[in-house]
C-alpha cells in the first residue's frame, strides 16, 4: 500500500503534525485528538502550517518514538491520496453571493454599469511583525473603495500613522465585481495572490 515519507513535527505553540512527502509536497496530517486529518497541498491549513515550520522554523521534529511517547499512533497508510492533491489559493474564498443577500445601493451601482465588470479598489493590511517573527505573511481586506483615488489616499493616511519598520504595512490591490442576472448570483474575480485572505462577503462588508 502507498506510504509517503512523513516528516513529523510538535508545533511550538502545541500541535503535532505529519508532513507527507518532500516540505510537505503531497500535504500534511494534522493530529485532532483522536485521529489524523488530511489536507492538501495549497490549502489554508497546509500554508499556514508549511509557514510556520519550513519558513519560520516555529516547530520541533520528531520521530516515531516521539509519537508513541505523547500516546499517538503513526498515520496510518491510506491517509495521504495516492495521486498527489492540491487546491488553488483563491477557490478557498467565497467568490459569489446570491443577489437578495447584496445591499441595494450596491446592486444599484453595479447594475448602472451593465454586463460589465466594475472595478471595487482594496486596502489590505499585513502586520509585519508577524510576517517577520511570527507564523507567517497574512494580508486581510481593511477597506473597500469605488473609487482608486479614494483608497490611495486612505492608505496614505494609514502608512504615515504606522512604525516604519515593524507596523502595519498596506498594500493596495484591485477586484472586479459583476451581476450575473440569469444565476442571480454578485460574482467577484478576487484575484488573490498567496497570503492575501478575502471573500466577496468581506467585499460587500467593507464598501
Amino acid at each position: 500500500m502507498f506510504q509517503p515519507n512523513l516528516e513529523l513535527y510538535e508545533l511550538d505553540h502545541g500541535g503535532v503534525l505529519a508532513f507527507a512527502g518532500t516540505r510537505g509536497d503531497r500535504g500534511v496530517l494534522t493530529w485532532g485528538g483522536s485521529g489524523w486529518t488530511f489536507h492538501a497541498r495549497g490549502s489554508l491549513t497546509w500554508d499556514d502550517l508549511h509557514q510556520a515550520v519550513y519558513r519560520n522554523h516555529r516547530a520541533t521534529s520528531l520521530a516515531a518514538f516521539d509519537l508513541a511517547n505523547r500516546g499517538i499512533p503513526t498515520p496510518p497508510p491510506g491517509l495521504v491520496p495516492e495521486t498527489p492533491q492540491s487546491v488553488t489559493w483563491e477557490e478557498q474564498f467565497a467568490s459569489q453571493v446570491p443577489l437578495q443577500q447584496v445591499r441595494a445601493e450596491v446592486l444599484q451601482r453595479l447594475r448602472a454599469n451593465g454586463p460589465a465588470p466594475l472595478s471595487v479598489h482594496l486596502i489590505m493590511v499585513e502586520d509585519q511583525y508577524e510576517s517577520t517573527h511570527g507564523d507567517g505573511v497574512f494580508l486581510y481586506a481593511k477597506a473597500a473603495f469605488w473609487d482608486a483615488q479614494a483608497a490611495a489616499e486612505q492608505a496614505q493616511t494609514l502608512r504615515a500613522t504606522q512604525d516604519p519598520v515593524l507596523g502595519n504595512a498596506y498594500h493596495r490591490k484591485s477586484i472586479a465585481l459583476r451581476v450575473d442576472e440569469g444565476r442571480g448570483v454578485l460574482v467577484a474575480n478576487l484575484n488573490l495572490a498567496q497570503g492575501e485572505r478575502c471573500s466577496i462577503q468581506d467585499v460587500l462588508r467593507l464598501l
